[in-house]
């Protein structure tokens, strides 16, 4: 006669089956949490390294520019009444050139004072022959020259605060495309095909009407030129993904 077989249950249940199950999926779980926090922080710090690898190749590349610019220019700023920002990399003509000859643009005029034509014909070429230089080419984005204007108003013309700054906005951008003309005509860049080249790549000239003002009227009216890099570009799109 077979014998039957009694299976019992301790009070502990270590023999349930569906107790050791339970206990191996929630492990496999913790683990599997485990290993999602893991990757989680090793791709934020990977995105933290590749944003401090932006910065840091902007501000390397923005000192390097700066100080090849500041040691071409460094006699002639302070002739021209010039000066060299070192953040934004913007060489901007002020109203008095050391000989007291006027260097901005007469209230509501476009042409170029005879000041500025004569700094234009040595700093253009060697401007542009820094930035198209093998050591910088390849970090430029683009180089603005930048147009603005005072605030006074066009009285016979305008009758509102819009119509003035309209007004002004083309203003602006007649300054800068007459210095852009003039750099690209009637100095050595016009016999320097390379320059040319250069140039058309990636010069843009533009206006800002009186949206930038200076201390003065008198210095508001002037026409800013300014390198941005690629590594700029990508300090921006850092800054507008933490916003």
């Amino acid at each position: 006669m077979a014998r039957r077989h009694k299976i019992t249950l301790d009070a502990g249940g270590d023999q349930n089956p569906f107790a050791m199950s339970t206990g191996d999926m929630m492990s496999g779980l913790m683990f599997v949490f485990v290993l999602l926090i893991i990757a989680l922080v090793w791709q934020i710090t990977k995105q933290d390294n590749i944003k401090k690898q932006a910065i840091n190749k902007y501000q390397d590349t923005r000192d390097e520019i700066y100080k090849e610019l500041k040691s071409t220019f460094k006699d002639s700023l302070n002739v021209w009444g010039a000066e060299l920002d070192s953040a934004t990399l913007t060489v901007r003509f002020n109203e008095i050139a050391l000989d007291g000859t006027p260097v901005l643009f007469a209230s509501g005029d476009t042409l170029l004072p005879p000041r500025y034509k004569s700094m234009m014909k040595f700093f253009f070429p060697k401007y542009l022959e820094i930035l198209d230089g093998e050591k910088f080419r390849e970090h430029i984005e683009e180089i603005r020259i930048e147009g603005h204007t005072d605030s006074t108003p066009c009285y016979s013309l305008c009758k509102t605060l819009e119509r003035n700054y309209l007004y002004n906005m083309n203003l602006s951008q007649a300054r800068s495309r007459n210095v852009l003309r003039y750099g690209l005509t009637e100095t050595d860049v016009s016999k320097d095909t390379t320059l040319l080249e250069f140039a058309r790549k990636y010069i843009i000239a533009t206006g800002l009407s009186f949206s930038q003002p200076r201390a003065t009227q008198e210095k508001s009216r002037r026409v800013e030129i300014r390198v941005r890099t690629k590594a700029q570009e990508q300090i921006e799109e850092i800054i507008k993904t933490l916003k």
